[in-house]
């Protein structure tokens, strides 16, 4: 095998692309996840107060 092949092959990916592709849509999804779940408290912890209930 021929070894420098394989450092133009490395050379030649797009490593920003690569990782910061699935690294945003991650971030992307972890946000979303986290917002959804602050809805969900704050429209549960307001559903007992305004039920009388603590």
């Amino acid at each position: 095998m021929y070894t420098g092949l394989i450092g133009s092959v490395i050379n030649a990916l797009l490593l920003d692309r690569m990782i910061g592709g699935p690294l945003r849509a991650m971030i992307t999804a972890q946000v979303q996840a986290s917002k959804a779940y602050a809805e969900f408290l704050m429209s549960v912890c307001n559903q007992g107060w305004r039920g009388g209930q603590r």
